[in-house]
């Protein structure tokens, strides 16, 4: 009793002590202003999150052409310009105020919603951390209308103005132009806390890329105020893998599988589903994952994770793919109204939608996984180890095989091997040369070619060999490298100015020699034959590179120098049984893919065509070498490279083409085309152009012309018998080139990718490389685009090659 009575006194205290004190909070109701500017700070986290509202009011506007501009990073300024269809005058004074919207009318709209606003705080939001400036017009206006806002509410500077709070008249085309400018100029803090002004722009960039890939059919552009080039720009009406290419590069858009899915009547899904994701030959250490929802672009981790648990099977550790997918759920089964920035959403049922999406992602995978392909670009030229690529720097002197030849050590087998270090030709001892082993090649030609290693074949038949039966080596002799002049004196002979040469082909001359690529020259005069990989392709060693040769490309653009080089002056292969040129345009244009219906009548053309090249035909021989009769017959073709017969199955085309393909009116242009025509159609049977192609022996018919004209090439005036010669001599040349001129007739028509005879492809690679090649050295001025374009590619350095053997 005694405790309780003790602890009831202690407690009780006296009324005064049990007031309330004063120094408690009370609760009080926040101003608007305050009220409006922390959700703007929930709407509103950068630059990027007001560009991303702006482009969606933009889209549902119903723009096909978007342009944004930025000026750092979005703080100073943030336009965005539409053609959409504007807004109306009498809206522009609530436009910017909160909860003020054209795309929502009652709660119950959000379950079919389908425009990408609905709140209308967007815009109020961005009013009050920034100065807006809104410009529209509509399409029944007659002029635009332009505001300035704060606060929501429109502020005139004009305080002359009798009315500040309507818009001003002003000039303007249709759409909408919306300037931001000082953003979060009133809230300092969120102002320090954004990164660097390229870090912003780098965001926006992101957002205009991603709504640029998911609405192809509009045309967005965005760059810096201050530049004159846009880091994004995309065309009207393109695709979605167009985008992508322009966007992210198409070492991503050519590695793009199509995905889809079509679940809209499954009662559990009820969703469709369209995107490219790439393939398992693509991987970067970046993850791009883009998700748009009813083209809402949004965020989903879950499917993020899932799409990176299928590719985990296929590519290295720590890479990601690139995904691009747009879903369509149902709008009743979507809530938007999840997040202020409306980035994520709930739908029902989104396990099982990423677990089929899963599926469909591994199956595509699966399919693609029977093989792989890697693309490889041509690399530039110059970037082989020693050469140079930069204005002003010149690549290291090409040693020559006396001067850096020396001899190693015999090894214990015995035997000698030639090396030569290729930055120089000084001698160095054998332990510096270990040192530099990456760095030497073998100079003895004899010993590199491929076909040393390969099954012996039979003997070459006389066909494949020289039209002089004095010049056919035989089949197990060792091949020679083709003698040639040193590389001052070729260029002297190459270059060699005629007094009496037209001002036209100089003119069309000096553009080869300005043309020329140094370090290509370079290569054709140094490099050694290693060996075919097939008929058309050669495989050549420059230094410490191995290079891969299109030789159709070489030997097209060689007929087409020497065309030019010997104008005037070529010697003639003369026919001795003479076809008609008419009859020849005939077959020409009874060719599969040659004449058209809307062509017109084929007799007025070949009249017409015959006409041509008769009154052209003193020009023609003259010139050209091409001679023509009074008859109309076709006399004699030029003789362009020796040892070579052109294939006479193209002859129709080319007599065909020389009417209607060649400038006629102005001389230098003529003389180009003249001379191009010509390359086409000595060239190897791979440039022959679709459509003009001939049937092979035993797969169709001839043309009707073609065997006169074979029979008609046996006989050449620079290979005529002479005195010394004996008839059997005689015979053999005759028929070598006979059976040269069907060989080639034969391979005539054939694409890269057809298979040729065993003989034919024989005759075609010694033409590469006895006939073709030994002319390159020395008459061929390599053109700057074949550093590019495929013709010249370098496939391995041996200085790479050391790098993987250390690693092995």
């Amino acid at each position: 009793f005694f405790f309780a009575w003790a602890h009831r006194a202690e407690t009780k205290r006296p009324a005064a002590e049990m007031a309330e004190p004063a120094s408690l909070p009370c609760i009080q109701k926040l101003e608007e202003d305050v009220v409006n500017k922390i959700a703007a700070g929930e709407v509103i986290h950068r630059p990027a999150s007001a560009l991303k509202e702006m482009l969606e009011n933009s889209l549902d506007a119903g723009a096909t052409q978007i342009t944004v501009g930025v000026k750092q990073g979005g703080l100073k300024m943030l336009s965005i310009q539409d053609n959409g269809h504007g807004i109306r005058v009498e809206d522009m004074a609530i436009v910017c105020e909160r909860f003020t919207t054209s795309k929502l009318r009652a709660y119950e709209d959000l379950q079919d919603i389908s425009t990408f606003g609905f709140r209308g705080e967007a815009l109020a939001s961005i009013t009050h951390v920034a100065k807006v400036t809104i410009t529209t017009m509509t399409d029944g206006s007659q002029c635009a209308y332009k505001a300035l806002y704060a606060a929501g509410k429109i502020v005139n500077s004009d305080k002359k103005a009798e009315d500040p709070g309507r818009p001003k008249p002003c000039a303007g085309t249709r759409g909408t132009l919306i300037c931001v400018e000082d953003l979060f100029y009133n809230v300092q803090a969120r102002r320090k806390a954004l990164k660097s002004p390229s870090d912003e722009y780098q965001r926006i960039v992101e957002v205009v890329s991603r709504y640029a890939i998911n609405n192809p059919h509009c045309s967005m552009n965005c760059k810096k105020l201050e530049s004159n080039t846009s880091d994004v720009h995309t065309p009207k009406a393109s695709t979605h893998t167009r985008n992508i290419g322009l966007l992210f590069g198409q070492a991503v858009s050519r590695e793009l599988l199509e995905v889809s899915s079509d679940k809209l009547q499954d009662k559990d899904l009820a969703y469709k589903m369209h995107g490219l994701v790439s393939s398992a030959n693509y991987s970067s250490k970046k993850s791009v994952f883009i998700l748009f929802i009813n083209g809402r672009l949004v965020e989903c981790s879950a499917l993020r994770k899932s799409l990176e648990t299928v590719y985990q099977e296929y590519l290295p550790k720590h890479t990601h793919p690139f995904a691009y997918l747009s879903l369509f759920i149902q709008p009743q089964r979507v809530d938007v109204n999840v997040h202020p920035t409306k980035k994520e959403v709930h739908f029902l049922n989104e396990a099982e939608i990423i677990a089929d999406i899963h599926e469909r992602v591994a199956q595509v995978l699966l399919g693609q996984n029977a093989s792989r392909s890697f693309g490889v670009t041509p690399p530039a030229f110059g970037a082989a180890p020693g050469l140079a690529l930069s204005g002003g720097s010149t690549a290291a002197p090409l040693p020559s095989d006396a001067a850096t030849s020396r001899k190693r050590p015999r090894e214990a087998e015995g035997g000698e091997a030639e090396i030569a270090a290729a930055g120089g030709g000084s001698k160095v001892p054998k332990a510096a040369a270990k040192e530099l082993a990456y760095k030497m090649v073998r100079t003895i030609e004899q010993r590199g070619a491929m076909e040393q290693y390969l099954q012996p074949q039979a003997p070459v038949p006389a066909a494949a060999g020289p039209t002089s039966a004095s010049d056919i080596a035989p089949a197990d002799a060792e091949p020679q490298r083709p003698k040639r002049a040193g590389p001052t004196a070729a260029a002297t002979r190459r270059r060699r100015p005629d007094p009496d040469q037209l001002t036209s082909v100089s003119n069309l001359i000096a553009g080869l020699d300005a043309n020329a690529h140094s370090l290509l020259s370079e290569l054709f005069e140094g490099a050694s034959f290693v060996g075919h990989v097939n008929h058309r392709f050669m495989l050549l060693q420059f230094r410490t590179g191995l290079y891969i040769l299109d030789m159709c490309n070489v030997t097209q653009e060689l007929v087409r120098q020497l065309v030019l080089l010997n104008f005037g002056r070529m010697k003639k292969i003369a026919l001795t049984s003479k076809p008609k040129v008419a009859d020849l345009v005939r077959v020409a244009i009874d060719m599969d893919g040659v004449w058209q219906e809307g062509d017109g009548d084929k007799h007025l053309i070949v009249e017409k065509a015959t006409g041509l090249l008769q009154a052209k035909a003193p020009m023609i021989h003259e010139y050209f070498a091409i001679e023509i009769d009074d008859e109309g017959r076709l006399c004699a073709l030029p003789q362009v490279l020796q040892d070579y017969v052109p294939p006479l199955a193209r002859l129709p085309l080319f007599l065909l083409r020389l009417a209607t393909d060649v400038d006629w009116d102005y001389e230098q242009r003529c003389f180009d085309t003249f001379a191009q025509e010509l390359a086409d159609f000595y060239a190897f049977p791979d440039v022959l152009p679709t459509g003009q192609q001939t049937s092979a022996p035993g797969e169709g018919t001839e043309p009707e012309a073609t065997p006169e004209a074979e029979q008609g090439a046996t006989q050449t005036q620079s290979h005529t018998q002479s005195p010394t010669q004996t008839p059997t001599q005689t015979q053999t040349q005759t028929q070598t080139q006979s059976t040269t001129t069907t060989t080639a007739s034969a391979a005539c028509g054939r694409g890269p990718d057809v298979a040729l005879s065993g003989g034919t492809a024989r005759h075609l690679k010694w033409l590469l490389q006895h006939v073709v090649l030994p002319a390159s050295r020395t008459l061929l001025v390599p053109p700057k685009a074949w550093a590019t374009n495929g013709t010249v590619v370098q496939i391995a350095c041996l200085e790479n090659l050391y790098k993987i053997f250390e690693r092995c």
